[in-house]
């Protein structure tokens, strides 16, 4: 579809914006770095909305909030004086400009997964394996039992069956084929 926009990247996150028909990236890895830039795929082509918000980072989770009309965005690492940290910032982006809403939660996350129900955003921490969600306001952790912790793991919500399902990973060099399902995230647990 394109070969133009923006830069080879790779662990960056993306969510679609289903009011505005758009899907959403931010950040993401290149050699030598992180990037804080976003842009916005309308089907026909690749255009840049933003270079301030979050810093610079990778390995961040993102779901799009319908109800709110704004693209969630959690965790991830960033360069600190040179070395790679974790990060537990809640973002949301909306109306063109990012905004810092939470700093507290479940804490730094490399890899979360996030999904949206329809009434909040649902986080799986692969790193605990606990599930959490926000509210727009909160974060509030809802269980830590479960699948476990695992790497590599991809969650999605299944709106005709009302279900976070989460698929795979892998821990200690081995992989997972295992599906778990969440269907009380559709009542708000």
């Amino acid at each position: 579809m394109a070969d133009t926009g923006p830069a080879a990247r790779a662990f960056h996150a993306m969510a679609y914006d289903s009011e505005r028909a758009r899907t959403v990236i931010f950040g993401g890895q290149v050699a030598g770095g992180f990037l804080n830039d976003t842009w916005e795929w309308d089907g026909t082509e690749w255009t840049q909305v933003a270079d301030t918000g979050p810093s610079p980072r990778d390995a961040c989770g993102a779901t799009y909030d319908a109800t709110r009309q704004r693209m969630v965005l959690f965790g991830g690492e960033v360069l600190n004086g040179g070395m790679v940290t974790q990060v537990g910032e809640t973002w949301e982006f909306g109306n063109g400009a990012w905004t810092q809403v939470a700093t507290t939660g479940p804490g730094p996350i490399v890899g979360a997964e996030l999904a949206y129900n329809g009434t909040f955003t649902l986080l799986f921490n692969p790193g605990d394996g606990s599930t959490w969600t926000w509210d727009g306001k909160h974060w509030t952790e809802r269980q830590n039992i479960g699948p476990g912790s695992r790497v590599g793991v991809a969650m999605a919500f299944d709106s005709q069956r009302q279900r976070a399902v989460l698929f795979g990973g892998g821990q200690g060099g081995v992989l997972r084929h295992d599906t778990w399902e969440l269907s009380e995230v559709a009542s708000g647990l």
